[in-house]
């Protein structure tokens, strides 16, 4: 019987299948003029240090940081994702 794999590296790989599928869709779309843009929120600038210092501190593998810092990004609405290809940040009730 086929069980479906629920762990984070199987999240990421069904994440980029998606997106690259999403991507060619809108790709198509576009050859013949039609234009969709997605809302995008941006990263506040002292999030985004405090993401560069989580990455650093995970190289480190200094995970009492890395997690103090997710914690910051909880407490302001955020949530981090780890992939294979880096941290997904979004706000809380998107994606």
């Amino acid at each position: 019987q086929y069980r479906r794999q629920r762990g984070p590296a199987a999240r990421g790989r069904e994440f980029w299948r998606i997106k690259t599928i999403r991507d060619g869709i809108l790709a198509r779309l576009a050859a013949v003029g039609i234009v969709m843009e997605f809302e995008k929120t941006t990263l506040p600038p002292d999030l985004e240090a405090l993401l560069r210092e989580r990455e650093d501190a995970r190289k480190r593998k200094d995970w009492k940081r890395a997690d103090e810092i997710r914690a910051v990004f909880h407490q302001r609405g955020w949530v981090i994702e780890d992939m294979a290809q880096g941290p997904v940040v979004r706000k809380k009730g998107q994606g």
